[in-house]
């Protein structure tokens, strides 16, 4: 058996923990920054080290306390640890913010282990820490000044619903001259300046070019849970603050009511929902149409006056609604609408809209089953088992142009912090759909 001297495994340990932690974030973030990442925390962390064009814009949503600033101070160490020509400028929204991040950042620039001192161009600071060979890592609190100033290759906004609009338009052309750009946008969804911005961002990433991260409390394990459980009771369960301080949600009815991700997002590890739009040829996404009792159907009628008159089909196969059927009149009389529903629909109960009563009735008297809704009273239930369904997995629409309407309003139906809302196509009242 050969043994070795105390110190030369040490130094070997020393050596290869640094070669570690060189080519692998997470390991240097474990090593240099004590910190025991969540899953959701490693992918955003492996995201902002990455190189891959497709990870150039990040978003990060997450509770208070849910590490989203120590792990971009980790990112960045690593970032100038390979290459100490990185220009990075996180924009915070506020002073104690920036504080914070740079905290995280300080000591580990600060160990001869992982920077050689020679690198820094002077004493480090938390509005800047320079290295002789170009790079640097600036953390301010986000003002016109700053946000006008020089070019970078990274920009972070760290709570970004704390910084003005105007800011962030300042700040957001500051790296397209470098040839690796990224922009980092982080937050609590909490309802601040720019809450709205922030919301639109995160609900139309994919389409805007941004990754989404976020993790759920649960992976939080060094938030205390007996805590969280005493804050619970105090707010309560269906408290807004406690959902969006501590549950990292965004508040009710802020945005677009349902996120476009649920909708036709492609699934991810954080989210693996099956998308609600479907290959209307694909039998598994989207199965034939069965006759009761194997099945139930419903009708969502909303009748036009100023604008068309919309019914919608359904069919409920297990927990799953399917939609069947969508169609709009334009100009007919209702007398022939009527008559339609019922000579198509005979056996289907109709779920209609209770601010037409002299139309129900007239629909009713000729022998179809209808049961009004009161739009004004139940939207906001309608509207949670609508979210339910979607996050869930239990709503299946066509990708075919009968359904686009529907598709159409899905995607773009506001909440009532909006002054300009577009008309939601009816649902029914009896799937929640």
């Amino acid at each position: 058996m050969i043994e070795l001297p105390l110190r030369d495994l040490s130094r070997g340990w020393k050596n290869a923990k640094v070669a570690l932690a060189q080519v692998e974030p997470v390991a240097f973030a474990a090593f240099y920054g004590g910190i025991d990442p969540s899953p959701g925390q490693c992918r955003f962390l492996s995201a902002i080290c990455s190189q891959d064009p497709r990870e150039s814009q990040l978003i990060a949503k997450t509770p208070r306390g849910g590490g989203k600033t120590k792990v971009a101070a980790m990112a960045f160490a690593w970032l100038l640890r390979n290459d100490p020509t990185w220009r990075i400028f996180v924009h915070s929204g506020s002073y104690e913010q920036a504080h914070y991040l740079y905290s995280y950042f300080k000591p580990v620039v600060m160990n001869p282990e992982v920077f050689p001192s020679e690198w820094l161009a002077a004493e480090p600071s938390q509005s800047l820490t320079s290295f002789r060979q170009g790079g640097f890592l600036r953390v301010l609190a986000a003002s016109e000044k700053q946000s006008r100033g020089g070019h970078v290759d990274i920009f972070a906004l760290d709570e970004a619903v704390l910084i003005k609009q105007e800011l962030i338009d300042a700040v957001w052309p500051t790296v397209h001259t470098s040839k690796r750009p990224k922009r980092i946008v982080m937050s609590t969804a909490s309802p601040k300046i720019s809450l709205d911005w922030f919301v639109r961002l995160w609900q139309d990433a994919g389409k805007l070019g941004f990754q989404r991260f976020d993790w759920p409390l649960k992976e939080c394990h060094w938030i205390n849970a007996q805590d969280t459980k005493r804050v619970q009771l105090l707010y309560g369960i269906d408290s807004e603050t406690f959902k969006i301080e501590y549950l990292g949600e965004i508040a009710e009815r802020k945005g677009r009511v349902w996120d476009s991700m649920l909708i036709d997002g492609e699934p991810t590890p954080g989210h693996p929902h099956p998308t609600a739009l479907v290959d209307a040829d694909n039998r598994e996404e989207y199965p034939p149409p069965l006759a009761p009792p194997a099945t139930e159907w419903s009708i969502g009628l909303d009748w036009g006056f100023t604008h068309p008159t919309v019914l919608t089909v359904w069919e409920k196969q297990g927990e799953t609604v399917y939609a069947r059927r969508l169609k709009q009149w334009q100009k007919e009389s209702f007398t022939e609408i009527r008559q339609e529903i019922h000579t198509d629909h005979p056996d289907i109960t109709v779920y209609a809209d209770s601010s037409s009563p002299g139309e129900n009735e007239d629909l009713k008297r000729i022998g179809q089953m209808v049961v009004p809704v009161i739009f004004s009273e139940d939207k906001e239930k309608l509207i949670n088992h609508v979210r339910w369904r979607l996050e869930n997995g239990f709503m299946k629409v066509p990708y075919t142009a009968e359904f686009e309407p529907l598709i159409r309003q899905t995607r773009s139906y506001l909440g009532e912090s909006h002054a300009v809302q577009e008309r939601q196509y009816p649902t029914n009242s009896k799937f929640r759909i």
